[in-house]
């Protein structure tokens, strides 16, 4: 049976926002260098879904149920703001396939697999000659694949809770890369913090997660308490060379932009590459880091989210509007 050898972990109709007849100026953050590359070679990992081809079909099929319709949104997003139900979940999930169909996540799972089997060894929960037969069902690819599938509904959840504001720049200013989904950490007014595409302190533990939609949109979620998202907010050169760092920052191999669009990455006052700051502190009205703090809206969903671990469910999404939780089926 035919199947991907290669994947784009970055999906190519997304990165068709930031491109110009299907070509993107691409830069290789690990050697520097800048080309004009077709979306067919950007983000392509070789038999990112293990050695088994109709496995790595099944799955990508499975994923693409998703893409399409959240791309299509994505490309109207602005005409269709702000977005609720089934259109909102599946734009939350395709934001959840971007944080785990990566290297980021996948280093991730690796380690919190790795330290969670040695914690059972030394506790004597398996039997002799057990450890490595389960260790190895858990990093094989049906087992990663699993894993990432079961996760897709409970991240999208999570993200799905959160206050969503739209940020419009008046010049095409953005770009993006192969870990577009950027999550800021927890910091005061005015802090300067290191990023990582997978928080150690988890997704909860965020001040803002950043999502640029094409070069003049940025997607901001929050913890802000109340339902006011239908408001358009306004961004300006400072703030998309912050989204532009963070981007650039945690890319594992390209960052991209629109080639004949800029995409500035430093102004004053931050100039190092790996320091941004909350935009939302500046942006959206009423929130600061006090707010993140008391958030009923964090606390609801954090609440949310023990429920679907607890209650060992993968099929469906529960997310939180305006501070009350609501159930849907996954899409």
């Amino acid at each position: 049976m035919a199947g991907p050898k290669r994947i784009h972990t970055v999906t190519q109709g997304y990165q068709r926002n930031f491109a110009r007849g299907g070509r993107l100026s691409v830069l290789d953050v690990r050697s520097g260098k800048v080309e004009l590359k077709p979306t067919q070679q950007v983000a392509m990992r070789l038999r990112w879904w293990g050695p088994e081809i109709a496995l790595a079909d099944t799955t990508e099929r499975s994923l693409q149920q998703c893409e399409g319709p959240a791309v299509a949104t994505l490309r109207r997003l602005q005409q269709r703001w702000p977005l609720s139900g089934d259109a909102r979940a599946v734009v939350a999930q395709f934001l959840a396939i971007h944080v785990l169909r990566s290297s980021a996540w996948d280093k991730y799972y690796v380690r919190l697999t790795s330290d969670t089997l040695r914690e059972a060894a030394a506790n004597d929960r398996f039997p002799e000659g057990v450890f490595d037969a389960v260790a190895d069902e858990f990093v094989s690819p049906r087992g990663r694949i699993d894993m990432i599938m079961q996760q897709i509904p409970r991240m999208g959840s999570l993200l799905c809770s959160m206050h969503w504001s739209l940020v419009a720049f008046e010049r095409p200013l953005l770009g993006s890369g192969d870990h577009p989904v950027v999550p800021i950490p927890l910091m005061a007014a005015g802090e300067v913090r290191d990023f990582n595409a997978v928080p150690r302190t988890g997704f909860m533990s965020t001040s803002e997660i950043r999502f640029p939609v094409n070069p003049r949109i940025l997607l901001l979620l929050t913890w802000l308490d109340g339902d006011r998202e239908a408001e358009l907010l306004r961004g300006d050169f400072r703030h998309a060379a912050d989204v532009n760092r963070s981007t650039h920052g945690q890319a594992e191999r390209h960052w991209f932009r629109h080639p004949d669009h800029y995409a500035p990455r430093l102004a004053p006052p931050l100039l190092h590459e790996q320091h941004c700051q909350p935009l939302g502190y500046e942006l959206v009205p009423g929130y600061a880091p006090d707010a993140v703090l008391n958030s009923r809206r964090r606390a609801e969903t954090d609440r949310t989210m023990q429920e679907l671990i607890d209650g060992g469910r993968y099929d469906v999404m529960k997310w939180v509007v305006a501070e009350r939780a609501r159930t849907a089926e996954a899409a």
